[in-house]
């Protein structure tokens, strides 16, 4: 037996998921470390069939949150099935967390029982959001009246050969598709609704869990989760570090939902424009459009690029200089020497200035 598997049976003992261990034929979990305590909280939501079952919600000691719930469901399209019970784990993010096999272990269609290279693959095709099954409908996972597979008839479509559990397609397109799809999503909502009741996590769980921080931008971006003061903080850190380009996108973002014009702000974004590269200057500046008045601190660092060799980024930057009520000395005196520039739009800028 492949020690990955040995690993997998005996992560159940450290797991407080499961009310009774005893009924766990095999169970994998991306971060077996946890420690978890149940909640009151849950939702309900369908299973294939249309039958609903419930998603509870979990902590651990840091006060990160997972959902969990446990489904049964037939093995079978036509001819001989079998109801197996699962459960299912993911993080607050929708990502798929683990599994587990209650009572006993899942089998093929001829009804002997996975072994450690079958459940191996299992994990490794339920890991994979873009698995090939996300192209297939239940009609399209056999051919007809050819030989048996997972208790029904027909032979396995050839282009899923290598893709699934060998002899148990039907189990492993039906396990994909209850951890995957709209499920995902009612997770994320649900998980924006708590972290809007309850604050965001400590910055110090957010540095150790990056899919959450980007999580929490992302799902502000979309409107799901209110943009508070601690949001704010979050979106600063991730515009001053440059180790994940997916935060810090989401970061600038996030600025947009709230009031650039306020001083405050502008105070802080004169930090990070200062010590920002070039291309997140532009973003920047990007962002900066929607300002209504720009403050003395944030023009003052902006102008310090007023020197700048690219007239692509002057223009966008004389755009947000422009935005302030009066000029300094430097910028009008730059103003008059563009009045002549082979670039239409830096002429165009120019004038601007020179008529405030």
């Amino acid at each position: 037996m492949r020690f990955s598997f040995l690993i997998a049976l005996l992560v159940f003992h450290l797991n407080p998921f499961a009310e009774n261990d005893g009924h766990i034929a095999f169970r994998f979990l991306k971060l077996p470390e946890l420690s978890l305590h149940k909640t009151e909280i849950r939702f309900s939501t369908p299973d294939l069939y249309g039958k609903f079952y419930d998603i509870h919600l979990f902590k651990d000691d840091t006060g990160l949150f997972y959902w969990y719930g446990t489904v049964q469901t037939p093995v079978c399209l036509t001819g001989e099935c079998k109801n197996i019970e699962i459960g299912l784990y993911w993080k607050l993010t929708g990502e798929f967390l683990g599994i587990e096999v209650l009572h006993e272990h899942l089998t093929k269609a001829d009804h002997t029982p996975f072994l450690s290279e079958d459940y191996d693959m299992l994990i490794s095709i339920l890991s994979n959001e873009w698995a090939i099954f996300r192209e297939y409908d239940l009609e399209d996972l056999i051919y007809p009246d050819l030989e048996y597979v997972d208790g029904h008839s027909g032979a396995t479509h050839k282009q899923l050969i290598g893709h699934t559990v060998p002899n148990a397609v039907y189990t492993t397109y039906t396990l994909w598709h209850l951890i995957y799809g709209d499920i995902q999503n009612q997770i994320k909502k649900h998980s924006a609704k708590q972290i809007n009741a309850n604050g965001l996590f400590p910055m110090n769980v957010l540095e150790q869990f990056p899919e959450c921080r980007n999580f929490i931008l992302e799902q502000v971006n979309l409107g799901t989760i209110v943009p508070t003061v601690e949001v704010l903080n979050l979106a600063f850190i991730g515009m001053l570090q440059n180790e994940d380009l997916y935060f810090f996108q989401e970061a600038i973002k996030t600025l947009g939902r709230f009031n650039l014009n306020d001083y405050s702000l502008q105070d802080r974004l004169s930090l990070v424009y200062s010590s920002a590269s070039l291309s997140a200057k532009q973003k920047l500046l990007q962002t900066l459009k929607s300002v209504d008045e720009l403050h003395t601190v944030l023009y003052d660092a902006l102008g310090e690029d007023v020197k700048t060799e690219n007239p692509w980024f002057l223009y966008n930057l004389l755009i947000i200089l422009n935005k302030s009520k009066t000029h300094s000395a430097e910028i009008k005196a730059l103003a008059h020497k563009l009045v002549d520039a082979k670039d239409p739009n830096l002429r165009k800028i120019a004038v601007q200035i020179l008529d405030k």
